[in-house]
């Protein structure tokens, strides 16, 4: 079916303020017309050390099998790791993926789009990173294929300066770049790309377009996506239970409840007869 800018249909029940605990009992039921977007880490999988050792749960395989046959394909991954790092997460799944907050992006049919960087910005950076945290133990280097960011997880007492820092580096140094602060760290990012933008772009293409967009994050990085989402009248979750400032129209408490709701909902439309749209 071909796209059409008026690709989604509009989520039933949207809320205004954040929903209380446990809210994902109350998100609207599952449709085989939906498009999953999923952010990693704090959503699906929690933190591991190092980093790259995180997997997704073994019992998740045969859900994700299930999803992906209900919505004939339309489930990606939207991340601010890079989609390398990401297959290593999810394997055997190579899934559609958006990495490093949108500034790559794998599509459903295994194309893989990149925006342009100048890589004589990024050397630069790592130059100016690399004397810093050489002074300050527990401070490390996020060094991907296309940006940088500097992790403060193991260095708390660093965190506030290492942002401020970080902050003026990009400031100076790196014309056309954003910094994307999480919850433990500062990235890099082109102005040009962001969450919401990624699944706006997995939106217009098939088996996407023509589904009402479901997105699930945790973090900062996230909310760009949850405005996006809902904008094309989709279903937006913050997971979390702490009381923060989101655009979410919904909260999922924690990692282990998002399992919950992925089982309930591949039991819920992978037994539905109908054909998704």
């Amino acid at each position: 079916m071909p796209c059409s800018p008026d690709m989604t249909g509009a989520a039933s029940d949207a809320h205004a303020e954040p929903p209380d605990a446990a809210a994902w009992l109350r998100l609207p039921p599952g449709q085989r017309n939906w498009a999953l977007f999923l952010d990693v880490d704090g959503t699906l999988v929690g933190p591991s050390e190092p980093p790259e050792a995180a997997r997704i749960a073994p019992q998740l395989h045969p859900v994700f099998r299930t999803l992906m046959a209900a919505t004939d394909g339309a489930v990606a991954l939207v991340s601010g790791r890079a989609i390398s790092s990401l297959d290593q997460v999810f394997a055997p799944f190579v899934l559609p993926a958006a990495g490093q907050h949108g500034m790559e992006r794998r599509t459903s049919r295994g194309e893989l789009i990149q925006e342009p960087v100048d890589r004589t910005i990024l050397d630069a950076l790592i130059a100016h990173l690399t004397r810093y945290v050489a002074t300050r133990p527990g401070l490390e280097i996020d060094i991907k294929n296309i940006s940088v960011g500097l992790d403060y997880r193991l260095a708390p007492a660093y965190a506030a300066e290492a942002a401020d820092f970080f902050q003026d580096l990009i400031d100076r140094e790196a014309p056309g770049f954003h910094v994307q602060r999480g919850k433990t760290i500062s990235e890099a990012r082109l102005l040009s790309a962001t969450k919401g933008r990624a699944i706006e772009a997995f939106m217009a293409e098939s088996p996407f377009c023509n589904r009402v967009p479901v997105f699930l994050g945790d973090d900062l990085p996230d909310e760009d996506g949850f405005v996006t989402t809902n904008r094309l009248g989709g279903v937006s979750v913050r997971v979390g239970a702490d009381p923060v400032t989101t655009a979410a129209q919904w909260r999922i408490d924690s990692i282990a409840e998002v399992h919950d709701w992925l089982k309930n909902l591949a039991a819920t439309i992978g037994d539905k007869a109908q054909p998704a749209p």
